[in-house]
């Protein structure tokens, strides 16, 4: 496994004095790591245009904004 050195604010080193919060923060970025670089396969051979990102991101934030407002 690597290791790797992690600066935090100050604000949030109580990740630190649990073993177990500790555990959940390193699984976590672990995780968000492994999406990022799916991302990266994904986005690699994409055949899509600038605008079309662009479309997609207003689409999805809009999508998103109405779920969290209960409005769909």
């Amino acid at each position: 496994m690597v290791e790797i050195l992690l600066k935090l604010p100050e604000d949030l080193k109580w990740i630190l004095k649990r073993k177990e919060d500790l555990r959940f923060f390193e699984s976590v970025l672990i995780q968000k790591m492994c999406e990022i670089k799916l991302g990266d396969l994904l986005a690699e051979k994409s055949q899509l245009k600038e605008e079309d990102i662009d479309n997609l991101d207003h689409f999805i934030k809009e999508r998103l904004y109405k779920r969290v407002k209960g409005i769909e």
